[in-house]
């Protein structure tokens, strides 16, 4: 930027300031318009971009919850006099989108595997990703290839026709599928100075072809990104299925001391980007952090630095990776490529994969490769007769802190833990084996009684239920603070069953997870309380709160009652989200006022003219679609996708769905001559075939993980 550029910035910057004497908060949601002013939610802006555009520095901008499909875009915003905000109204609600939803797809005559769907899209479809696969389909140019090759689609722009092969080799019907048309970043800031994103999401942002570097974003799309920004946090944002995650790029001096903290990115995948492809990147960094986050299932890296040589070996230019968490990426859950390796470092992180390239692990948790890693940091494909589920917490559910017993305990060459996580006395255990006489700090020392478990946890205490039934039910009171809360989790994968009524009163700060509730639950008097993948199955009101303020429900699954699923009365701020209500006897959720919801959607209902109860009056779901619920569904089967930020409505897990090797057609003879037979088989996965005599073998395939397979032989 010239310097006239700079002096005419800074003196617009005064005499906006000037004329409103203090910084403003503009709004955008749903409900609003862009002839508005935007400076109060009744008169709020409807695109995010019109409420960027109007902002100066130490403006906040608000953006209401509901998906976007816009791409935004913003240079030179903000100043290092003043913080800028640009914030999700409730975090994790606001999503923007560059994809739009896929017509329903019919299978075409003549094929075994391609189906076709009218797509009249002013415009070219970059890749389709079947959503509950999490897998981003490559174009192919004709429709032939779409028989033999797996996971991929044709799209024909003059006839408006879209083209698919299902990655499994199962019909279209049961997947979910959704189109990306804008081949560009998601929200993109340039040169920005001291502004915070918070609480954004984005996803289906790509490219079918590699982009100009002009955005220093390493020729790819992503789903947010700041290029040459100082002073910037990216915080609780995600970013999935698009070509690439979150980024920031500090390749000007006057750059850099920017983080990335408490992101999550998945499944994003590009085709282009110099080698450094992922879920969350740094680039050329300069005093730049990346902290708290996680990064899984990408096409490549997981979080990664690239670049930054430039600046030397110098300390004061140190980059650094702190307390992340990756697993499943493509080539490596770490890496730092840089021409000054030395300089950056990886702390305290868990990847179960590979660390790759100089990434100077310093007390960490690695799955299978890394380089270096000193005797602080816990390499597990390393470790002699390994039993993750007595040293860890809960290896299954992604928990390494350290059991009391654990072999990592006062191991490492100072005489300190090894690991990232060093042990405290905050992780309790309960199974219904146990004992009440033991200590209850770890898996063989568990206690045996919920009541003898749940006395006396303390703020940021963390109680496992290990599987089985426990009678009786639970009468449960603790005081968490908000960054530390109490919390409550079933442990593995199994059932962990509370069989009896429970009862939560006068609490604060409390989380439950993975639980099943046999008995209806009630929770009065308390303050933020969240259920999170919990099943409730209590025979008359399946969860009611009374005098709760914040109650948060999330991918929850409610069956069985005969009054409702959830009841609140004089609550405030609850949320509900992502769940699924067998609402067959009684109604969904009932409310003595719609006041005490601050949020719900993304539910589904098993009877959707009975969703709700507001007052006495019974609500069909789709009265409530100006308020609540505007991506709700009427069912409570088909919820592999579609619930909140593209995952899936009830419970879940965040992992690759399992896949299964089938033959979807049987062998057959293809071609014969005087001395050969050409036999040809298609599965849903490459299998691995030997037999007497083999002279070739013929595979096409998109990936290693997924194809379907010919073979010749003599």
């Amino acid at each position: 930027m010239s310097v006239l550029m700079r002096v005419g910035l800074l003196l617009h910057m005064i005499f906006a300031l000037s004329l409103r004497g203090e910084a403003a908060e503009y709004f955008v949601n749903k409900h609003g318009d862009d002839a508005n002013n935007g400076a109060s939610r009744e008169t709020a802006f409807l695109n995010i971009q019109k409420g960027l555009d109007a902002l100066i520095p130490g403006d906040t901008l608000t953006i209401g919850p509901g998906e976007y499909f816009e791409s935004v875009r913003r240079d030179n915003l903000g100043s290092e006099d003043a913080e800028t905000v640009i914030r999700a109204e409730i975090p994790g609600t606001v999503l923007l989108r560059g994809d739009v939803l896929a017509p329903a797809f019919d299978k075409m005559e003549n094929y075994r595997f391609v189906y076709v769907a009218d797509f009249d899209y002013d415009g070219e479809a970059q890749f389709v990703n079947e959503l509950d696969t999490l897998t981003i389909f490559s174009r192919m140019p004709n429709i032939a290839e779409l028989e033999f090759t797996p996971g991929v689609f044709h799209h024909d722009r003059v006839a408006g026709k879209l083209y698919i092969s299902t990655s499994d080799a199962r019909t279209s019907d049961e997947h979910k599928y959704s189109v990306s048309v804008l081949p560009t970043h998601g929200l993109y800031l340039s040169n920005a100075r001291r502004v915070v994103i918070e609480g954004i999401a984005a996803t289906g942002f790509n490219a079918a072809r590699e982009l100009p570097n002009r955005d220093f974003a390493l020729n790819s799309t992503w789903g947010i990104f700041i290029a040459n920004g100082k002073g910037c946090v990216i915080r609780n944002c995600c970013a999935y299925l698009n070509g690439q995650g979150i980024g920031m790029n500090s390749n000007a001096e006057t750059s850099g001391d920017n983080v990335i903290e408490r992101c999550t990115a998945w499944a994003n995948v590009t085709h282009f980007g110099v080698g450094d492809r992922g879920g969350l990147t740094l680039i050329d960094p300069r005093r730049d952090v990346v902290r708290d986050s996680a990064a899984f299932l990408n096409g490549e890296y997981g979080i990664n630095i690239r670049g930054g040589g430039r600046w030397g070996n110098d300390e004061k230019y140190k980059s650094l990776l702190i307390r992340n968490l990756a697993w499943g990426n493509g080539s490596a859950d770490f890496k730092i490529k840089t021409g000054s390796p030395s300089v950056h470092s990886t702390v305290r992180c868990i990847g179960l994969g590979v660390f790759s390239n100089q990434t100077n692990p310093d007390h960490c948790l690695v799955g299978k490769e890394v380089n270096n890693p000193g005797g602080d940091t816990i390499v597990l494909s390393e470790e002699d007769n390994l039993d993750p589920q007595r040293d860890f917490a809960d290896p299954d559910n992604r928990d390494y802190r350290l059991q009391a017993p654990s072999r990592f305990r006062n191991a490492g060459p100072d005489g300190n833990d090894r690991g990232p996580l060093p042990y405290e006395a905050n992780v309790f255990y309960v199974k219904p084996d146990g004992s009440d006489d033991a200590d209850g700090l770890s898996v063989d020392e568990a206690w045996k009684t919920l009541a003898r478990a749940a006395r006396n946890l303390r703020p940021g205490d963390t109680l496992y239920l290990l599987p089985g039934a426990y009678p009786g039910g639970l009468e449960f009171r603790a005081i968490g603070k908000e960054a530390e809360p109490v919390s409550l989790r079933g442990r593995g994968r199994e059932a962990v069953v509370i069989d009896g009524p429970v009862r939560v009163t006068n609490s604060r700060s409390i989380d439950f997870q993975r639980l099943q509730f046999g008995g209806d639950v009630a929770v009065a008097g308390s303050d933020s309380i969240a259920f999170t993948n919990c099943r409730f199955a209590g025979p008359r009101t399946a969860l009611a709160a009374t005098a709760v303020d914040r109650l948060t429900v999330s991918h929850c699954a409610f069956d069985g009652f005969r009054r409702a699923g959830v009841a609140l009365g004089n609550c405030s701020k609850a949320r509900l989200s992502g769940n699924l209500y067998a609402n067959r006897a009684g109604t969904a959720l009932r409310l003595d006022s719609e006041d005490a919801l601050e949020y719900s959607d993304y539910n589904g209902y098993a009877n959707a003219a009975a969703a709700w109860e507001i007052g006495g009056r019974p609500h069909a779901m789709h009265e409530l679609s100006e308020t609540h619920d505007r991506h709700s569904r009427a069912t409570v089967a088909d919820v592999a996708a579609g619930g909140p930020l593209g995952r899936p409505l009830g419970v879940y897990r965040d992992e690759m769905p399992e896949r299964t090797l089938h033959l979807t057609a049987l062998p057959s003879i293809h071609s014969v001559s005087a001395t050969t037979a050409n036999v040809e088989w298609m599965t849903s996965l490459p299998p691995r075939a030997s037999w007497p005599g083999a002279k070739r073998r013929r595979a096409r395939m998109q990936q290693p993980s997924r194809s379907r397979t010919s073979a010749r032989t003599a």
